[in-house]
């Protein structure tokens, strides 16, 4: 079973890996990366950073790599999307993967963090793209083949995700 929250909890899953999925809507990349830095890690955050993905199973439900002949996956159940809004008192559910917590570290842990692993990571990621760039600079076929703007963004994305935790906690 595996163990989130560095092992404060244990959870047992039970899951259908389904091997066929597809990208059926993409927003175009003015509407994805809309505001750019400037409006990355600023509430409130209009950027249209989503896709729609489709998943398919062989005829009779069973999951399998891609084939002409698969179909959208039918599940039991699912949660509906509302359309026509929501009223004073409603439950609410935002999806989202902040992609790991840190809400379980030790005093020791989190001053490492601040002092040692954040600062080393900031500049590794720096010094990646600083390289990227220099290889890349005047050649055209090169910098078509460079990593996606994504990446190279990543150390102004990462520095600016942790802008004001640069010291250690009291």
């Amino acid at each position: 079973m595996p163990s989130p929250c560095s092992g404060r909890s244990r959870l047992r899953r039970r899951t259908n890996e389904i091997e066929d999925v597809r990208l059926v809507y993409a927003p175009a990349l003015g509407i994805g990366n809309f505001g750019g830095e400037t409006d990355n890690w600023m509430w409130p955050r209009h950027t249209g950073d989503f896709g729609f993905c489709r998943a398919y199973v062989a005829p009779d439900g069973s999951s399998r790599p891609y084939a002409r002949d698969n179909v959208p996956y039918r599940p039991k159940s699912w949660l509906p999307i509302a359309c026509e809004g929501v009223k004073e008192g409603d439950f609410v559910m935002v999806a989202g993967f902040p992609g790991a917590t840190h809400q379980f570290l030790t005093a020791d842990e989190v001053r490492f963090n601040f002092a040692q692993f954040e600062p080393r990571l900031q500049r590794s990621l720096s010094d990646y793209a600083a390289q990227i760039n220099q290889a890349t600079a005047g050649n055209r076929q090169a910098q078509i083949h460079r990593p996606p703007a994504s990446q190279m963004a990543r150390p102004k994305t990462h520095g600016k995700s942790r802008k004001g935790n640069r010291s250690a906690p009291e």
